[in-house]
């Protein structure tokens, strides 16, 4: 059931702001706050505004920071009968599903930077379009999912032909993203980040950290990829050879990094 179980988490600073992320783990339906200061009392005063317009929650998950294991966040919980659970110590990634939107409100925020606008129009834009969107996982959209019903956008004002188009292609790629799966063991390529023009190197699949994720090891590195900065390769390999830049879509994350460098 929506809304039964989310996922919390900050992003930033991007143009100045913090932002609080609000994950319905059913759907993935986002709220997003922007916020000038992450304390204590600011996050438990947009997790009422949230709880206003949905109700409450039964389980709510965050990582380890200082605003969600303090003494008044814990009360908060209590008091509306919420049963907290965090992420353990230096394992940031069983927060993933809050991590995943982190990574990807920051690179759309950042690419519309070049646009004269407001940061909550920004936010907004971000917004109605992720709302909109086929998941990869569920295959739905948030809306779909959340409010048993799409929502409209501008989309619905183009010809219905186009419209069927523009949707047929997003369900294919969300489709292809989906049934890509990879195997302990099996070599891949993937971007390494770092540098100023970041490389397509080879490396090897370690470990699979839920649906979107995987852990690879690259020359004796342990990095982080979404499934879909991942590509598969033959059984036979260099693993030091470097292969040309390819399309991105999805910032990366090094497993020994956590949110707060984000």
């Amino acid at each position: 059931m929506p809304w039964e179980c989310i996922h919390v988490d900050f992003a930033g600073p991007i143009f100045e702001h913090m932002f609080l992320l609000i994950i319905d783990s059913h759907s993935n339906w986002l709220e997003v706050y922007p916020m000038k200061v992450t304390t204590t009392k600011k996050t438990i005063e947009f997790l009422r505004d949230s709880f206003s317009r949905f109700g409450l929650p039964r389980v709510l998950v965050s990582d380890n920071g200082s605003q969600f294991t303090s003494y008044e966040f814990q009360r908060f919980m209590q008091s509306k009968g919420i049963k907290h659970k965090t992420s353990a110590p230096f394992r940031p990634s069983s927060n993933g599903q809050a991590e995943c939107y982190v990574a990807t409100l920051k690179q759309s925020l950042k690419v519309m930077q070049k646009y004269e606008s407001s940061i909550q129009q920004k936010l907004s834009i971000f917004l109605l379009q992720h709302r909109k969107a086929p998941n990869a996982t569920t295959t739905h959209s948030p809306a779909t999912l959340f409010l048993k019903g799409e929502i409209r956008t501008r989309m619905d004002l183009l010809l219905p032909e186009l419209k069927s188009k523009v949707q047929d292609r997003i369900r294919k790629g969300v489709s292809e993203i989906r049934d890509r799966k990879f195997d302990i063991g099996d070599w891949v390529a993937l971007r390494v980040y770092g540098a100023a023009n970041s490389k397509w190197k080879f490396g090897k699949i370690v470990n699979r950290d839920g649906a979107l994720y995987y852990t690879v090891e690259v020359q004796g590195t342990l990095v982080r990829r979404h499934l879909d900065q991942i590509r598969p390769v033959g059984d036979q390999v260099l693993e030091n050879y470097v292969i040309p830049n390819v399309h991105r879509r999805f910032p990366a994350t090094d497993v020994r990094k956590s949110n707060s460098n984000l």
